[in-house]
């Protein structure tokens, strides 16, 4: 599942990326991490609000479709 699929407010572990390169090395340096827990805040149509460690991040949803996670366990997936 892909982090623009997560629903509002669910926790997720990021498993890996849609392609490698450039987007892959700035979103590590982000905190998006291989392992790193995730919780998507809030959506505002193309746009996303998410928490990384301390952090909140805006993202677009070009960049979250290439960030692929996996619901905590318990999470209820669409």
């Amino acid at each position: 599942m892909t982090l623009s699929e997560l629903p509002v407010g669910t926790k997720a572990t990021v498993v890996g990326f849609v392609g490698f390169g450039h987007f892959a090395r700035r979103a590590n340096n982000m905190g998006f991490q291989v392992g790193a827990t995730v919780e998507k805040l809030q959506n505002f149509g193309w746009h996303s609000l998410v928490k990384v460690g301390d952090c909140k991040i805006g993202l677009g949803r070009g960049a979250t479709m290439k960030i692929l996670v996996r619901p905590e366990t318990g999470a209820v997936e669409k």
